[in-house]
């Protein structure tokens, strides 16, 4: 399957690769979600933020940090068959500049998932 075309109901996934020639840097998924536009701004959907997910497009977290999958949809009354995916990454950069864990972006994780429990019903969001 062609990675910029799908069909309603394919598992969709994306996934956030850690830069191999990199160390003490950890990549991870904050946030995915879809638009009906191309500028990014209409009807948004989550798919995932922080550890919740859209049960609705059966979204799931492959592991905690680089890895989301959903089922392909189609935004209704759009006029366009597209739907536009935007995911925001955290970047952690070791205290040690060796090995970096999720442990050295404390804060900005925790804010991220408190945020996420607090939209979660809202956003129509099932977290763990």
């Amino acid at each position: 399957m062609d990675a910029s075309s799908w069909t309603i109901g394919d598992t969709v996934q994306v996934v956030v690769n850690q830069p191999a020639d990199l160390t003490g840097v950890l990549v991870s998924l904050e946030s995915c979600s879809t638009y009906s536009d191309d500028g990014y701004s209409a009807d948004k959907i989550y798919i995932t933020h922080s550890k919740c997910v859209n049960d609705h497009i059966s979204a799931s977290l492959v592991d905690s940090s680089s890895t989301v999958r959903f089922d392909a949809f189609m935004y209704e009354n759009s006029g366009t068959n597209s739907t536009f995916l935007e995911c925001n990454i955290q970047v952690c950069v070791s205290s040690d500049g060796k090995n970096a864990d999720l442990a050295d972006c404390g804060e900005i994780i925790i804010e991220n998932a408190n945020s996420a429990l607090l939209n979660a019903d809202a956003n129509n969001l099932t977290c763990d």
